[in-house]
């Protein structure tokens, strides 16, 4: 019965649940018991689902992210607080926010300096404390075509 429980608890897809549910049938739990500990299973993985596609939406909108357009970061943002993502990743795409609400600012006042041109932060200066990388990298959409815009993945599935 233990086993057949712990397989349950760790279900992460639905397939896993299904077969968690059969090895607790075999395990003589009651057919009300499986049921109930599965609606459980059902929800927590609808959770973290639903926190997954929030992170994936989140990491997009903060690498594909201006100054003249903070609005899908900041949805993303409100969308993967609802759904629970974790703190650490809240913070690092508050931390782009913060610099692109910066850099727009910036735009906006006369320049101070004519000799240094100004570099709005990016998502992979700001992620140094997980051991990534610091050095930036640019990406034209032009070079991969308009299939590769940010839009196609921020859409609600």
């Amino acid at each position: 019965r233990g086993r057949a429980f712990a397989a349950l608890a760790s279900a992460g897809t639905t397939e896993q649940l299904a077969s968690a549910m059969q090895a607790l049938l075999e395990a003589n739990f009651t057919h009300e018991e499986v049921e109930r500990l599965a609606s459980e299973a059902r929800e927590r993985i609808e959770d973290q689902d639903r926190a997954a596609k929030a992170r994936h939406r989140l990491r997009i909108a903060a690498a594909w992210s201006s100054s003249g357009a903070p609005e899908k970061l900041a949805k993303a943002l409100e969308e993967a607080e609802a759904a629970g993502v974790e703190a650490v990743e809240l913070d690092r795409a508050k931390t782009v926010l913060a610099g692109l609400s910066r850099a727009s600012s910036s735009s906006a006042a006369p320049p101070t300096s004519a000799s240094a041109p100004r570099q709005a932060p990016t998502a992979a200066a700001t992620s140094s404390s997980k051991g990534l990388s610091s050095t930036t990298t640019t990406i034209s959409t032009s070079k991969f075509g308009r299939d590769c815009a940010p839009d196609r993945f921020l859409q609600e599935e």
